[in-house]
């Protein structure tokens, strides 16, 4: 018996198949003849260029003098920042009139850490009413209140009550301790005040013994410059 084998067939022509690669598995669907690969066979995929090059600046690897510039460019002003209007919030939009951008404390805790004094410490903060300084108070935290450099108050004549200011004052010396600057202002209700007598209430609180005594032991806890 002479043995034949079928590739001999298959190369004359003589077997006509059509063959497959064993590697993907086919199915047949009842409205087609034509096998289907379940799965799509691999494609290569190019990249784009440019997307290559688009790679995170590595931020960090900067000196750290030109970090500090950074953060003092992103988060100081040369203007005064009014309580409650400044958004010292990391998640505060930003608006072009603060001139702040509290979003990059968002980063990562490196550059929390090493931007946050920046925000306190090289800017001037102003307040006319102690709901506001209250609330300024709470939102930075006690951490944060010892980094407070410059701060302005103004007391206007109408509606002020000793008391609330009091409180806000003696908390201030006992933990604001790196406050090197504060400014005081007072409203009164007449043309000369220093023609009435001290203590007067239409003199406003500039007099105020309980209000002059919170206002000294700042003093004695080291602001350098404390302005009537």
């Amino acid at each position: 018996m002479r043995y034949s084998s079928p590739w001999r067939w298959l190369l004359q022509g003589h077997m006509p198949l059509r063959l497959y690669s064993t590697m993907i598995p086919f199915h047949l669907e009842p409205s087609s003849s034509t096998p289907r690969p379940i799965c799509e066979p691999y494609r290569h995929q190019t990249i784009n260029p440019t997307l290559q090059q688009q790679r995170p600046f590595p931020f960090l690897s900067l000196p750290p003098e030109l970090r500090i510039q950074i953060y003092d460019l992103l988060l100081s002003r040369t203007t005064p920042n009014t309580i409650p209007s400044t958004p010292l919030s990391p998640k505060s939009p930003t608006h072009t009139h603060t001139q702040i951008h509290p979003a990059i404390l968002l980063t990562n805790k490196q550059i929390h850490t090493e931007s946050l004094p920046i925000l306190y410490t090289h800017n001037h903060f102003t307040a006319s009413t102690p709901d506001h300084l209250s609330h300024f108070i709470t939102q930075i935290g006690p951490h944060n209140i010892q980094l407070l450099r410059s701060l302005s108050l103004f007391i206007p004549w109408r509606g002020s009550e000793v008391w609330p200011w009091v409180i806000l004052l003696t908390y201030l010396s006992q933990k604001a301790t790196g406050l090197r600057w504060l400014e005081v202002g007072w409203g009164a209700n007449c043309e000369d005040p220093w023609n009435l007598k001290p203590g007067a209430e239409e003199r406003g609180l500039g007099d105020n013994v309980l209000f002059v005594q919170a206002l000294a032991r700042i003093k004695q806890a080291g602001t350098e410059g404390l302005v009537p």
